[in-house]
């Protein structure tokens, strides 16, 4: 009986010594395998670090470049509209210098209709300007800056320097002032430039003066021409020199206003005829207004000079208007 039982024990000794050994070789298999992963895990570790480091490099080269992207569009967009400008200024100029020409063949042509001046004891030659050449000038415009006048103001705030080197080549000898009006309803009703000559710095004087000007104001239709007609004569007029006065607007003087305004444009023309030298005063109107124009005629009239209706480019109305 003791033997059978040793048996059976032997039989399971064996049996559990080789499920051990069956075991142990599997462990052994399964280390053999697994060992060079796991010593390999640091470095796979650190190269996934490494990918991601770089997959986030690139991420951010991207978003950078896209950023530079937006920023070419919109330096791109910046050049092309820098060069609409540039397309347009040119085209400004080329017109401007069209309008140059033009007044320029209109005072030529008004200077040959023009009769030869009579000999005076008075010394009015040129000191200078060639053939083509007028005598000593003094120039004073005198023009309507309220609201309805915008387009007109624009257009001589343009083209005044045109006009001012235009004449200093025909007369060296050239002095200019202005005279801004509004009426009494829109202080300041007047704004003036003194007559300067138009040498040296005087010329950007006038001009920077006549930049400051805005169109605006005028509600009902007269304005005080009267007023602006009366600064204008009162500047310092040269007695040996012919002068100008042109006023320009679109409204009448208020009628209790327009009898005193004929006097001032009288006598302004008529005391330098007596003197042997010639001064007027011409009108230009801007409007189709029946009453402007019949207050405007008289004016002129009673200056001794002529009126027109504006047409164009200011610079040509001006500049036929000094030349008649």
């Amino acid at each position: 009986m003791k033997a059978a039982r040793r048996a059976v024990a032997d039989t399971l000794s064996v049996s559990a010594l080789d499920l051990f050994a069956s075991a142990l070789g599997v462990f052994v298999v399964m280390f053999i395998i697994l060992m060079p992963f796991y010593l390999k895990r640091p470095s796979v570790e650190a190269g996934l670090a490494g990918a991601e480091a770089r997959l986030s490099d690139a991420l951010d080269a991207a978003a950078e470049a896209e950023q530079g992207g937006a920023a070419a569009q919109r330096r791109l967009a910046a050049a092309e509209r820098a060069l609409g400008g540039v397309a347009a200024e040119t085209g400004e100029k080329q017109a401007e210098l069209e309008e140059l020409e033009k007044a320029m063949q209109a005072a030529q042509a008004a200077l040959a209709a023009r009769p030869k001046p009579q000999r005076s004891t008075v010394s009015t030659a040129p000191r200078g300007g060639g053939d083509l050449a007028i005598q000593r000038l003094d120039l004073v415009i005198v023009m309507d800056t309220t609201g309805s006048m915008r387009d007109e103001l624009q257009d001589i705030q343009a083209s005044l320097g045109s006009i001012a080197r235009i004449l200093n080549k025909l007369s060296p000898d050239l002095r200019m002032g202005f005279v801004a009006y509004k009426d009494v309803d829109a202080p300041p009703v007047l704004r003036t430039f003194a007559l300067s000559s138009m040498d040296g710095g005087n010329l950007n004087r006038i001009l920077g003066f006549v930049r400051t000007l805005d169109a605006r104001g005028g509600g009902d239709v007269p304005e005080a021409v009267d007023k602006a007609l009366a600064a204008a004569v009162a500047m310092d007029w040269r007695p040996d020199a012919n002068g100008r006065i042109i006023v320009m607007g679109d409204a009448p003087a208020h009628p209790g206003d327009q009898r005193s305004s004929y006097s001032v444009a009288e006598g302004f023309a008529r005391g330098a005829t007596d003197a042997g030298y010639d001064r007027r005063v011409t009108a230009i109107t801007t409007g189709g207004d029946a009453a402007t124009h019949g207050y405007m005629s008289q004016l002129a009239k009673s200056g001794g000079g002529e009126i027109a209706s504006h047409r164009g480019a200011m610079i040509e109305s001006v500049l036929l208007a000094v030349l008649k």
